[in-house]
Order: C-alpha cells, then structure tokens, then sequence
C-alpha cells in the first residue's frame, strides 16, 4: 500500500512539473540525481520488501543504471521513462 502511494505521489508529482517544463528541456543531472536517491530511499523505508523479485544486486544495478544515465543528460521524458524502467526491476 505504501510503495502504491509513493509510486502515485511521485508520478502527481511528474505531472504537475510536466506542465511547468517544456518535455524536450534538458534538466539538471543534480536535481534528477537526488530524485532518484529520494526515491530509492522513500521504497527502502516504505515498501515491505523492495526485493521480493529481485535480488539486491539487480536493485541496485537499476538504480545505478538509472543515475548513469542521467548523468549524460536527460529530458523530462526521458527521466519519467528511465524511472518506469527504473521501478520495472520490483515487477
């Protein structure tokens, strides 16, 4: 219930920087970067148990994989897309 709601506050969230952010703007690596380190912490402390199927490897390696990626540049689509990625590794 609880990674439900962060899952949805984050994606509200999105939406409303959606109209804020022209989608093809390159946002800011440091901005993105604690997004995802929010995120990940925020399922740690929330979610019953983030790896019931993963591993922790592959947990981590999503989200490492996801700040990789950031840290070459990213749109707002592609930051809400390598999200959905990200969060695809918990099924």
């Amino acid at each position: 219930m609880n990674f439900v709601l962060a899952c949805m506050t984050f994606l509200l969230a999105a939406s409303n920087i959606s109209s804020q952010i022209p989608q093809d703007s390159i946002l800011q690596a440091k901005v993105l970067l604690a997004d995802i380190d929010s995120l990940e912490s925020t399922l740690w402390k929330t979610h019953q148990n983030p790896l019931t199927y993963c591993n922790r490897k592959e947990f981590d390696d999503a989200f490492d994989a996801a700040r990789s990626q950031v840290r070459k540049g990213a749109t707002f689509y592609d930051f809400a897309s390598l999200m959905a990625q990200t969060l695809r590794v918990m099924k």
